[in-house]
């Protein structure tokens, strides 16, 4: 990239200079300090030198933007962008915002389960059997990620070997699943699964001296890929879902939603709220899970500081002195009456069993949308 080079030589040539004229300046106080004795020239020499290191700062600035501006917000050879969007691929939304991470990536299980575990093999050996270039060391700032490959072509790669799928989107969940349960995962650990310039890495590569399939294994693993696609298409759009609501809300984009609020209007404990208040709660609901049963999510006596709605799992509602007086299950809500009357939580809520997940709405937010309510009493 002829801009990409330009930039690198300006920068070079800066350094260059600088550090030629601050060593020209230093030799030049020594000599006139040595040979000269002359205070006034070493004092006009030593001030032309901090001159110099005054500029030092600077410069180091500038070239810290240039490395965040070439480590990011030029396009690499495969886009930063992220290539599903409708948005042309140099408009709409601005390069900065692409590159902030949703969260710190985390999976939702401890341990990976059977079937997802088998899909990561089975996804893993098919590509280095139809596409071994893929999975390979990369370099980028002088790093090098062993055994790694690109987000956006493994979404390229999914979408030739499987007709059913029919969006970069889809794509997109499909991967999250895997994601999700550590079968694969981000290089540094700082990413989701996302359609843009990233590297991603197999479980099984997380192994220096990972095998190469064997012939069997390629057989196994043509013979097993569609039943794969099957399952990953089934289990993405869940995946997806949760992926858009780990996105701070200020970084939701008008899809993400519209498919957010799609997915609301199926909540049982929703059902009552008109589309405004549903549309004003996608753009505020937060998505969060919990691996292992007994997990205390807040006691009783606690100020309320948040309202859950149960997506997966079931919770018991404790009482001191009476121990458990109810269990709620999925589609279920609780934790609201804390907030509507700014009281301490009249129970306990403990997870009833592992892999529990919920939508919560924080108490700020759900002041905002209780005004709505209040505003425009027909929302309720």
């Amino acid at each position: 990239d002829k801009c990409q080079i330009y930039a690198f030589l300006l920068i070079n040539k800066s350094l260059t200079g600088f550090f030629g004229g601050l060593l020209h300046d230093g030799m030049l106080i020594m000599c006139n300090y040595a040979l000269l004795d002359d205070s006034w020239c070493f004092w006009m020499s030593f001030y032309t030198w901090t001159q110099h290191l005054k500029c030092l700062s600077i410069l180091l600035l500038v070239f810290q933007k240039y490395r965040q501006y070439m480590a990011g917000f030029l396009a690499p050879p495969y886009g930063v962008l992220e290539t599903g969007s409708n948005d042309s691929k140099w408009g709409g939304t601005p390069l900065i915002e692409n590159q902030i991470p949703l969260h710190q990536a985390k999976t939702i299980t401890e341990v990976p389960s059977e079937r997802i575990l088998r899909a990561g093999k089975i996804l893993r050996n098919a590509i280095l059997s139809r596409s071994p270039h893929m999975i390979r060391d990369r370099k980028y700032h002088l790093k090098t990620y062993r055994q790694c490959c690109v987000g956006t072509e493994l979404v390229d790669w999914l979408m030739q070997q499987n007709s059913c799928v029919h969006s970069r989107s889809q794509a997109v969940g499909m991967w999250q699943v895997l994601l999700e349960e550590g079968v694969l995962n981000h290089v540094d650990q700082e990413y989701h699964f996302q359609d843009k310039y990233l590297f991603y890495r197999f479980l099984d590569d997380e192994n220096e001296d990972a095998p190469m399939p064997t012939d069997e294994e390629k057989k196994e693993s043509d013979e097993e890929l569609q039943d794969t696609f099957l399952l990953l298409s089934q289990t993405g759009p869940d995946a997806h879902m949760r992926l858009l609501l780990r996105k701070s809300p200020i970084h939701r984009s008008a899809d993400d939603l519209a498919i957010i609020y799609e997915e609301l209007i199926h909540i049982k404990a929703l059902s009552h709220l008109s589309t405004t208040v549903k549309r004003e709660l996608a753009g505020f609901l937060i998505f969060e899970s919990h691996p292992k049963a007994g997990t205390v999510l807040f006691n009783q006596g606690e100020e309320g500081t948040s309202w859950y709605i149960i997506l997966k799992g079931s919770v018991n509602v404790v009482i001191y002195g009476k121990g458990v007086v109810c269990t709620l299950h999925e589609g279920d809500d609780f934790g609201k009456l804390a907030l509507v009357n700014d009281a301490p939580r009249a129970a306990s809520i403990v997870l009833r069993e592992d892999n529990c997940h919920f939508l919560r709405v924080d108490k700020e937010d759900f002041n905002r949308i209780l005004r709505v309510g209040v505003q425009r009493p027909w929302c309720f």
